[in-house]
């Protein structure tokens, strides 16, 4: 274990983490010699996601939602008439035909 300590883009605020990796397979990653998966298989992708941005776990479900291993699949979504609209339950998303994928809706109010 390792500890890492970075600061978040969301808050600002600074967070150590234990990182369950080499030395090695850090200096791997911050020479950019492969992808932190490859270089990391064993590390827990929400912890490879703090070394390369600095948002915790917490601050990823906080802001962002739940991972896609977090989701229901057994749950049934009903989906809008418009195609474009996709309904979860927390979070409306719509297709941005300029962008190329969904983004959040944005908001009439």
């Amino acid at each position: 274990m390792i500890k890492v300590t970075k600061t978040s883009p969301f808050t600002g605020n600074t967070h150590t983490l234990e990182i369950p990796c080499t030395v090695e397979q850090l200096e791997r990653f911050a020479r950019g010699e492969g992808l932190i998966q490859n270089i990391m298989p064993d590390v827990p992708s929400e912890l490879r996601e703090f070394l390369m941005t600095g948002i915790t776990p917490e601050e990823w479900d906080k802001f962002l939602g739940p991972d896609i291993e977090d989701l229901d699949y057994d749950q049934e979504v009903q989906l809008p008439s418009d195609s474009n609209v996709f309904d979860i339950p927390g979070k409306l998303l719509e297709f941005d035909e300029d962008k190329g994928y969904f983004v959040p809706e944005s908001s009439n109010e």
